[in-house]
């Protein structure tokens, strides 16, 4: 999940929210690094779900089977802001957690 969070904001790096708007490669890119992170969070463990209940573990899960199942819907603005705003929080815990943990989990 730490690696799809990096990738996709490198994804996006440089690029203003317009110029993200008119590229659908990098729009590409950046729904697959959502369903590559929503469908790890799906896989965690309950355990690590129930011990930090803090983390958006269920909007990660469902942001994933939206752009997944519904593509022809999916609105930009939220997975511009996903990428460059939510993505950030989850990361830090994602960082926390694994300095909890042995890895693989």
């Amino acid at each position: 999940m730490i690696d799809a969070i990096a990738k996709a904001r490198t994804s996006v790096a440089g690029l203003t929210k317009e110029a993200f708007f008119e590229n659908d490669d990098k729009k590409a890119a950046a729904e697959r690094y959502i369903m590559i992170v929503g469908e790890a969070a799906s896989r965690l463990s309950d355990e690590i779900k129930s011990k930090y209940p803090n983390v958006p573990w269920r909007e990660a899960c469902d942001m994933r089977n939206f752009v997944a199942h519904e593509y022809m819907k999916v609105d930009y603005s939220l997975v511009w802001d996903a990428i460059n705003r939510d993505f950030l929080e989850l990361e830090r815990w994602l960082i926390e957690i694994k300095s909890s943990y042995p890895w693989p989990l």
